[in-house]
């Protein structure tokens, strides 16, 4: 079965053959010559890096109101050129995006927050149309003793999705990697079970 974003990478590779001269070059991380065998394997590969950093793009203030969009452009412009990632925020602080991949970003915001943005595929879609899932973790926190991570879903759109999806074990660990939770708050759940 094919999927909706295999399906999309295919009519925009298709799209992108038709824009592209052949032997032309293209705007792509490497600069690299682009030839007739080649055309549709480099632009596809820069636009599949981009999609974390695209939903980075256009995420609403309400949910980085520390970060201005220029701060966001600013931030990815910096990696992209792998320069240090680092940006004046909007409480005049430092605010610096510290790694970016195609599907997961972190970002220290100040010394008590750290923000990781994970593009996750569930295993079967909650309350979304898309095949894809944004995972937000925020760790708060200043020293290993206080420090707590609160996980939310968002669709690609960054409407809060109501039920987390079914994520593969992959998934769950890559969240798990990145989320803290100090012996503490894990002690305080045990005895509220109990």
């Amino acid at each position: 079965m094919t999927s909706i974003r295999h399906l999309y990478r295919i009519v925009l590779a298709g799209i992108l053959f038709f824009w592209i001269p052949v032997g032309a070059s293209a705007q792509n991380a490497d600069s690299v010559y682009v030839d007739e065998d080649e055309v549709l394997v480099d632009v596809v590969v820069d636009t599949l890096y981009m999609a974390i950093a695209d939903c980075f793009r256009e995420i609403p203030d309400s949910l980085l109101p520390t970060l201005s969009r220029n701060n966001r452009l600013d931030m990815l412009d910096f990696m992209e050129s792998k320069m240090k990632a680092e940006v004046t925020n909007r409480l005049g602080g430092k605010s610096e995006m510290t790694s970016l991949t195609d599907s997961t970003l972190s970002i220290q915001m100040s010394n008590a927050l750290k923000v990781d943005m994970l593009l996750l595929t569930p295993e079967s879609p909650a309350d979304t149309n898309s095949e894809e899932v944004i995972c937000m973790i925020e760790t708060f926190g200043s020293d290993s003793l206080s420090l707590d991570s609160k996980v939310r879903f968002f669709t690609l759109s960054w409407e809060l999705l109501n039920e987390p999806p079914q994520l593969s074990v992959s998934d769950k660990n890559t969240i798990s990697s990145k989320k803290v939770q100090t012996i503490l708050k894990w002690d305080e759940k045990i005895l509220k079970k109990n």
